[in-house]
């Protein structure tokens, strides 16, 4: 018999058992009207609908495991919230502490990115067209100011989305959504105030399309970019000098891709590529092995989700994979949760997460933004 996780919903509460059984099978209860398959949580009416929806089980846990500290972006109530967690922390979790006030400058944030080695976070706010940078972020909670704050027009900053820091070279890579650009900002450890950024990648040969994730690769000299509206992966070289109207070295699009409003772009330990699709509510993985993974109409070795309800992905923001523990972490707006995958590179088909963190106790609204802190070696 094999180990499994069964998930059970009612309501607005989630319950992970574990069990071995032969097969595995995730029963969503939904409450509320609408039509019996929804599975959700309607307004109005009584009705209560139980579905087996998952055949192929996430597995327990099974890898290195690395205690950290989960940051999530809250959209909707603007805050950042801090989890501390390890491989098995699961459900309804409160945060050890949550960044949110007036004073915070908290806009609509999106995706985040942290310094780890000087405790350092910077957010994509979004609603300001800014960049907030917090430090000693590990320690904060509350209504505080951040430590510095990039923006006015000077910035070119329009409808942040993704961002990439460089740490060796102190620069951070920001995707302006609006304006279909790439801002670069140097010295950022002590940038602020009304910057223009040291590099802009911009113009018809980069085949930006409403760039939405970014991943820098840990040479620093490779950046992918998710364009949602482009629905593609461009991969862009040596972009530690690149400035001005330049094509990327290789882009990943066609329709055997299934890209569809690809929002996040990750590396798994092999090299392989994972990405969020928007449009379709699924993940997908390319195999390092099938080919760089970046070029043209190139096929998904794995495809993930795509088929709604319990606790599927529906509408995911940032993802953050931390290779150490093989595991990978989304923020899902709709789910209200951030859910989490172990052995990525393994899976395929219609698997939900292995854990989510969701429920009241969360404060989450609409989280976008996610990032991991390994504590322990």
């Amino acid at each position: 018999m094999g180990e499994i996780t069964m998930y059970l919903r009612t309501c607005n509460t989630r319950i992970a058992l574990v069990g071995a059984l032969t097969v595995a099978a995730t029963f969503a209860v939904g409450c509320g009207g609408g039509s019996s398959g929804s599975g959700g949580n309607g307004g109005g009416g009584t009705g209560t609908k139980t579905t087996v929806l998952q055949t192929t089980p996430g597995g327990p846990f099974t890898g290195t495991i690395a205690p950290g500290r989960l940051y999530v972006a809250s959209t909707a109530v603007n805050s950042i919230l801090q989890f501390d967690v390890n491989n098995f922390s699961n459900g309804n979790l409160t945060p050890a502490a949550t960044i949110v006030g007036q004073a915070t400058q908290l806009n609509g944030p999106q995706f985040i990115s942290l310094d780890t080695a000087n405790d350092r976070m910077y957010v994509g706010n979004s609603g300001a067209n800014s960049i907030l940078v917090f430090d000693n972020v590990s320690t904060l909670g509350g209504n505080v100011s951040p430590a510095r704050v990039i923006s006015g027009s000077a910035t070119t900053l329009n409808r942040v989305q993704g961002l990439a820091l460089d740490t060796a070279g102190n620069q951070l890579y920001v995707a302006n959504s609006g304006t279909n650009t790439i801002a670069v900002f140097a010295n950022v450890s002590t940038l602020s105030g009304n910057i223009a950024p040291s590099r802009i990648l911009a113009g018809s040969l980069t085949a930006l399309s409403g760039p939405s994730g970014l991943l820098l690769d840990s040479t620093g000299s490779n950046l992918y970019v998710a364009n949602k509206t482009g629905n593609s992966i461009a991969l862009f070289q040596n972009v530690g000098s690149l400035n001005g109207n330049i094509a990327p070295a290789a882009v990943l699009s066609g329709s055997a891709t299934r890209l569809n409003a690809p929002v996040s772009v990750q590396l798994d330990n092999a090299g392989g590529l994972i990405v969020c699709n928007q449009g379709a509510n699924n993940m997908l993985t390319f195999s390092a092995a099938a080919g760089a993974p970046i070029s043209p109409n190139l096929a998904p070795t794995g495809v993930v989700g795509g088929f709604g309800g319990g606790l599927a992905i529906v509408h995911p923001g940032q993802v953050f994979y931390v290779g150490k523990s093989d595991t990978l972490y989304i923020a899902d707006t709709t789910q209200n949760g951030i859910l989490i995958y172990n052995a990525i590179e393994t899976l395929s088909g219609q698997i939900f997460p292995n854990r989510e963190i969701a429920g009241p106790a969360s404060g989450f609204a609409s989280p976008t933004g996610v990032a991991y802190q390994v504590t322990t070696n």
